[in-house]
């Protein structure tokens, strides 16, 4: 669920940058400048406001986390993101950081 919420916060920077009149695919070059096509939305969210990068990369860091826990589980004693995260967090993944990220970005 995690994963998922945060791949729901890409889709609506995206949709803020299609009302921009950008897009990741299309103005994000790889091996011009530096990052890659995460880092040039996290920027883009730094500038519409603290609060939203705040929530992005609460989501971002998470999901990271989630993902490596899951493919590389027998590095950490067997923890899986199910037994590091728990519901609570995965509901405000979704109910606080998601939120806040489409508040800010001015999503209803």
């Amino acid at each position: 669920m995690i994963t998922a919420t945060f791949y729901a916060a890409v889709h609506y920077v995206e949709s803020d940058l299609a009302q921009k009149g950008l897009h990741t695919e299309k103005d994000f070059i790889p091996g011009v400048g530096k990052g890659s096509s995460h880092t040039y939305r996290r920027d883009h969210v730094i500038t519409i406001s603290r609060v939203a990068f705040i929530s992005y990369r609460t989501l971002m860091d998470e999901s990271t986390m989630a993902r490596y826990l899951c493919l590389f589980g027998r590095n950490t004693g067997g923890m899986k993101a199910q037994d590091f995260f728990s519901e609570q967090t995965a509901k405000d993944a979704f109910n606080v950081e998601l939120k806040t990220l489409k508040t800010e970005l001015k999503i209803v």
